[in-house]
């Protein structure tokens, strides 16, 4: 098996790939009506995305994703196969962790609902509808691999002093992940708990992802050991967090 980015020239076989596994789909459509504005969506879409394609002789996989936030947009296979999907789903994870998203999102038809919790998606947000076509939004959070890792943090907004981007006092340490795994091109940010005391450096746990809605990015909690306490997180963090939608994976 082959699976990789399709380029520009492959582009017309991945809309001939999705048209044929669309119409093959039983019950997809709703009505007659919806099938011709779903596969001009699709066509521009396939155009548009990035995909990436996995092979066997001939196209037997799709995935594609918003260019900007990774977003899932397409996931097809031509018959039901599990290493193939598996195979495919984690090359496109691979890649969304290579850019440091902390979560990948996805437009999901009802009917593809359960083949998305499989992978491990949740639904965030209510039914919508569009071009009479109803769907949800998933997401799958990343970086769960990293809880309960011990990191070090280099602090640049100590507790005590003045964060300048809220203009509020810090009431933790804020930081980001001394780790060249992670630097290569955005910084990890991380909040290390239960030090009242301005920091230069901390090495602890990850006990906690934080994921801010409508944010590709993470904040990760750092304490000492694995006995936290989440009423205390929530308190030390809550001078920043208040001003946004915030949900914490925890250890």
């Amino acid at each position: 098996m082959n699976i990789h980015h399709l380029q520009q020239n492959e582009k017309k076989d991945a809309y001939t790939f999705c048209k044929e596994v669309f119409l093959n789909t039983e019950n997809f459509f709703s009505s007659e009506e919806t099938i011709k504005p779903f596969l001009e969506s699709v066509e521009h879409f396939t155009s548009t995305m990035e995909l990436i394609g996995a092979y066997e002789e001939e196209l037997i996989g799709i995935i594609g994703y918003e260019k900007d936030t990774c977003a899932l947009l397409l996931f097809l296979l031509k018959e039901e196969n599990e290493e193939v999907k598996n195979n495919l789903f984690q090359y496109y994870l691979d890649y969304a962790k290579e850019r440091q998203l902390a979560r990948v999102g996805a437009m999901v038809s009802l009917s593809a609902k359960s083949f998305y919790e499989e992978l491990g998606f949740e639904q965030v947000e209510p039914v919508q509808t569009k071009s009479e076509i109803e769907y949800i939004v998933m997401e799958y959070l990343l970086q769960k691999e990293y809880l309960g890792n011990e990191v070090r943090v280099i602090i640049d907004y100590p507790y005590g002093n003045l964060h300048p981007l809220i203009n509020e006092f810090c009431t933790c340490n804020c930081g980001y992940v001394d780790d060249s795994r992670l630097m290569d091109k955005e910084f990890q940010d991380a909040y290390v708990i239960g030090i009242k005391e301005p920091l230069e450096t901390y090495t602890g746990i990850v006990v906690g992802i934080l994921y801010r809605k409508h944010e590709q990015y993470s904040k990760w909690i750092i304490y000492k050991d694995k006995n936290y306490d989440k009423e205390e997180v929530i308190q030390e963090i809550a001078f920043i967090e208040q001003h946004y939608d915030s949900r914490i994976l925890w250890l």
